[in-house]
């Protein structure tokens, strides 16, 4: 295709209805109240809800007094890092911490979404960069973010553009949405079965008493270590095959069962551990952070993850990835850590954890497994493929925004609106 005229460039600040800086003080924080976005929580053209600060209400009435964030604002950092983007999507309330400005985009001037999009891509970093300051860090500062130059496509282009990389990003957020369910489906068919005893049938179930109280007829306590055990299979990374994904504590999402995202082994220097498709790695470090995940995948660890692998003569991983995700386990490695700035969860101590189950070759068992196996394989599916809707529109977003890709022969139909389609 032919590349198309380009219109000439304008300063970011000449596109924005307002422009809202905190940058140099943080609110106070709390327990809970008003999320507070971090600059560490805007990443890859997202803001990551797996971790979450708050403000108080009282605090953010006080605090937000130079405007109230609403939906479609973009967010950029500053400094540490410079140039992360990410779009408010929702009408939450949030509070925003230093290192974060809010850019409301007056969209008489320019296609907001356009805007987004252009802000996330390498082209807009590197005009960032080009004007930011700092040695030890590098950081921009308003004035220069303001005059930071956007090329001004046509307003088909735009929309046109904005459109096709929004339906990217909103397959991406569909199957994200699908994976919270999926993983809420799981936790609660466990915890209605396994610790409320409300499984298929317990109506004419007989209750017994045992060391953990009242248990079904039938049932046996027992502990962790029945159905899984701990595996340190250590690894130097030259013995380790190029390519094999490497999963860090920091890849290891909060409260989430679903490994969203990992590193390559050639980033990797010292030894590490092995594990397997359909192990459970729970991070050791810091239990509180809840991150215990299913593998998807063969691979290698940080040596600060627990491995646990279902005993070969029961094989129930998913039972297995269960028990040692839900509340109460992790309950129990936080209470039961050793350290006290980086506590660390004892894996003899979660092999002891007690439990009540049914036989463990019996129908409910089995249909157990094989529901929630189901749950998360599909999840790692889905971000198999979010992996790929992402890969695809990153190859054509800097294309895109930069008017080097012509859309003018392609029919977008109902994507854009009719004034301009």
């Amino acid at each position: 295709m032919q590349r198309p005229e380009l219109q000439v460039e304008v300063p970011l600040g000449d596109l924005l209805m307002a422009l809202i800086d905190y940058r140099g003080k943080t609110p106070s924080k709390a327990a809970s109240g008003v999320r507070l976005i971090t600059a560490k929580v805007i990443k890859n053209g997202r803001i990551d809800t797996s971790t979450a600060e708050y403000i108080s209400n009282d605090t953010y009435l006080t605090w937000m007094r130079r405007g109230i964030p609403e939906r479609g604002d973009i967010l950029v950092t500053t400094e540490a890092p410079l140039g992360e983007v990410a779009q408010l999507r929702t009408d939450e309330r949030v509070a925003l911490a230093q290192r974060v400005i809010l850019l409301r985009p007056n969209p008489r001037r320019v296609n907001p979404q356009f805007l987004f999009h252009f802000l996330r891509s390498d082209e807009a970093l590197m005009r960032m960069r080009q004007r930011s300051s700092g040695t030890t860090v590098s950081g921009i500062r308003q004035p220069e973010l303001r005059a930071v130059r956007i090329p001004m496509l046509s307003n088909r282009q735009q929309a046109g553009s904005a459109a096709i990389l929004d339906a990217f990003d909103d397959l991406i957020e569909i199957n994200e949405r699908r994976i919270e369910l999926l993983e809420g489906l799981a936790r609660s068919l466990y915890h209605e079965w396994f610790v409320r005893f409300r499984f298929p049938g317990h109506e004419d179930a007989m209750f017994v008493e045992s060391d953990l109280g009242r248990i079904p007829d039938g049932w046996r306590v027992c502990t962790l270590s029945d159905i899984a055990e701990p595996r340190v299979e250590g690894v130097a990374i030259g013995d380790v095959d190029v390519g094999c994904p490497y999963v860090g504590l920091e890849h290891l999402p909060r409260r989430s069962t679903t490994l969203r995202g990992w590193g390559g082994i050639e980033s990797v220097k010292s030894r590490k551990l092995r594990f397997r498709r359909r192990d459970t790695l729970f991070g050791k470090i810091r239990p509180y952070f809840h991150k215990v995940v299913w593998a998807p995948f063969d691979g290698v660890a940080s040596s600060d993850t627990i491995i646990m692998r279902p005993r070969e003569e029961h094989a129930l991983p998913a039972l297995v990835n269960a028990t040692l995700s839900s509340d109460t386990v992790v309950a129990e490695a936080v209470a039961t850590s050793n350290g006290t700035r980086m506590p660390r969860a004892d894996p003899a101590v979660l092999l002891r954890y007690p439990l009540a189950l049914p036989a463990l070759d019996g129908h409910l068992v089995t249909a157990f497994e094989h529901a929630t196996s189901r749950y998360l394989e599909f999840s790692a599916a889905l971000v198999a493929q979010n992996h790929t809707l992402a890969a695809s529109r990153d190859l054509i977003l800097p294309r895109l925004v930069t008017g080097r890709l012509d859309i003018s022969d392609i029919d977008l139909g109902d994507l854009l609106p009719e004034e301009i389609a």
